[in-house]
């Protein structure tokens, strides 16, 4: 109720300061929309910004719809580097561009390893941190993340290069899967996990959150994602949640949702 409350009076706010614009990580969007205070009379809003992470095809649908005459901009970044912002301009999204991160910005020069690993260059790369030794040069800074270039839609992020996993004979980045799962109408949050030796073979293990009051199973996500992934990329497993846990940041709760799948796994083989 307190949220609900919190948000009411926000929307309230902007409609009394007549904001223009304004930047909001995913956390609150997700609490907007769960509020579902809007749309309320906001005609002097213009932009909203998600910035902070990424936020799932189904709450860009909702808001969206929501504010119809605003811009929606992404902006992706992370310590060393601020580099790309995407506009989603009224009145409508193209539906193929949501996981884009556009292009970059003017000064900006952005480059991909053979790896997909982005090299960042130009104004906006940090030089350093206090008290180090500079980090950046000629060559660029290595960002660790990993991303295809779709010429239409810009920068797609595939994943972080240390999150890489293997599995069947495939390699995959978490997020690359948890995008296809959240492509389902039902699924507002996905986590995808690979578990390895300590339940003896590795399995590739889901965790998903879905609409109140939604009825879905595991066989029809895993049906789902069987029809866009290949087959060794289909989870053997899918949790499906009411909702996912969450940091003090407003994050999901990853590992905290390891320890529940390690549970749900060990009860399962013991059975």
């Amino acid at each position: 109720m307190h949220k609900l409350i919190f948000m009411i009076d926000f929307v309230r706010l902007l409609a009394e300061l007549e904001v223009a614009g304004f930047t909001a990580v995913p956390s609150f969007w997700h609490l907007m929309m769960g509020a579902r205070v809007l749309p309320l009379e906001l005609p002097k809003l213009r932009y909203v910004t998600v910035s902070g992470g990424s936020l799932e095809p189904a709450a860009w649908r909702w808001l969206r719809q929501a504010l119809p005459h605003v811009d929606l901009i992404k902006t992706y970044g992370q310590t060393e580097t601020f580099r790309s912002l995407l506009r989603h301009g009224p009145p409508v999204v193209d539906e193929e561009s949501f996981d884009s991160l556009g292009f970059p910005i003017q000064g900006v020069d952005l480059s991909l390893k053979e790896s997909g690993e982005l090299i960042h260059r130009g104004s906006g790369t940090m030089i350093g941190y206090y008290g180090a030794d500079p980090i950046s040069c000629d060559r660029g800074v290595e960002t660790g993340d990993i991303f295809v270039f779709d010429p239409p839609h810009g920068y797609r992020f595939q994943g972080r290069r240390d999150d890489m996993m293997k599995i069947n004979g495939h390699r995959i980045y978490p997020s690359q899967l948890e995008r296809v799962l959240m492509e389902y109408p039902a699924v507002v949050e996905a986590m995808v996990s690979v578990v390895g030796a300590e339940v003896g073979v590795d399995r590739l293990v889901a965790v998903v959150a879905v609409v109140d009051g939604s009825s879905v199973s595991t066989v029809t996500l895993q049906g789902f994602v069987a029809e866009r992934v290949p087959r060794g990329l289909v989870p053997s497993d899918v949790l499906i949640q009411d909702r996912l846990p969450k940091t003090s940041s407003g994050k999901i709760d990853r590992v905290q949702i390891a320890q529940e799948i390690q549970s749900f796994l060990f009860k399962k083989t013991n059975v």
